[in-house]
C-alpha cells in the first residue's frame, strides 16, 4: 500500500467542512436553542466539527459570530478572577471520568481552552496541583525508548525503538500547529507527524477526539501516517511501514 493510499483510506470518513458549512450549522444551532451558542455547543452538537476545525477557519469563536451577525460571546482575555471557575472546572472533569485526569480528556469535556489554563496558571500540571486533581497517562502506561524519551505507551516504544534504531531524526509529543493537539512522533527532516494506533477496530475509548485530530492533519495540510500497533503486530511490518516515507 502507498502512502497516499494508506492516507486516503485513514481519511476516508472524514469530512472537509467549508465556512459556509460551519456558519449555516451555527445558524441552525442559534434558532434551536434559542440563544447565541458558545463553543462548547458548537463542538458538542453532531452537526458542527471539532474546535480545532473552527479555530483553523476563523481564528476565534468570536470571529465566527461576528461573521454570521451574532453576539460575541467568547472571553478573549481571561483575570485572576477566573481561576477558582478554572480549578472548579478541571474538579468537575476528574470527578466526571472518575479517574487521573489527561490533558486530552479535559480538552475533550472541559470547559475552558486548555492554553488558557496553561497561561494562567504556567503549565497544565501547576493547575492539576492547584486543583488538588492528580494527573492522569495518556492511554496507555509510560515506558522509557531506548533513546530515553519517556513515552505514553508499550505501542509507542516499539515506534519510538525502531526510529531509533534506524537512527532516524525524530521529535517526541510535538505539538500540532493552531490547536491543543500533540502528535505521537514528527519527522522534522521529511515533516511527517506519526500517529500511533493501539487500538482494534471500534475499541479505542477517545475515537472522536482522534478522528477530530486526523481532521486538523487534514484541515492544515500535514504530511502525516498512521501506524497501527497492537500488541502483538511484528516489528517487520512497522520497520517496512517506517520506511516508505523515509
Amino acid at each position: 500500500m502507498s502512502l497516499d493510499d494508506f492516507k486516503d483510506n485513514s481519511r476516508k470518513n472524514l469530512k472537509t467542512w467549508s465556512k459556509e458549512d460551519i456558519k449555516d450549522g451555527v445558524k441552525n444551532l442559534y434558532i434551536e436553542i434559542g440563544e447565541v451558542p458558545t463553543m462548547r455547543d458548537a463542538t458538542n452538537h453532531d452537526e458542527l466539527p471539532s474546535s480545532a476545525t473552527i479555530t483553523n477557519k476563523f481564528g476565534t469563536w468570536n470571529n465566527l459570530l461576528e461573521e454570521i451577525g451574532l453576539e460575541k460571546n467568547q472571553v478573549e482575555k481571561y483575570t485572576d478572577e477566573d481561576k477558582e471557575d478554572m480549578l472548579n472546572d478541571i474538579r468537575r472533569c476528574a470527578d466526571e471520568i472518575n479517574s487521573n485526569l489527561t490533558t486530552r480528556e479535559y480538552i475533550n469535556i472541559g470547559s475552558f481552552g486548555h492554553n488558557a489554563i496553561k497561561n494562567m496558571f504556567g503549565s497544565w500540571g501547576e493547575a492539576l496541583e492547584e486543583a488538588g486533581v492528580k494527573s492522569g497517562q495518556k492511554h496507555g502506561s509510560t515506558t522509557q525508548c531506548k533513546c530515553g524519551e519517556t513515552l505514553d505507551s508499550v505501542n509507542e516504544k516499539i515506534v519510538g525503538d525502531i526510529l531509533h534504531q534506524f537512527s532516524i531524526n525524530h521529535e517526541i509529543h510535538k505539538s500540532l500547529p493552531q490547536s491543543d493537539y500533540i502528535s505521537d512522533f514528527y519527522l522534522p527532516s521529511i515533516s511527517i507527524w506519526i500517529e500511533v494506533n493501539g487500538y482494534e477496530k471500534s475499541e479505542r475509548p477517545n475515537q472522536e477526539q482522534y478522528n477530530q485530530k486526523l481532521n486538523h492533519y487534514e484541515l492544515l495540510g500535514l504530511e502525516y501516517i498512521e501506524i497501527n500497533v497492537p500488541y502483538n503486530t511484528k516489528q517487520e511490518k512497522i520497520k517496512q511501514k517506517i520506511e516508505e516515507v523515509t
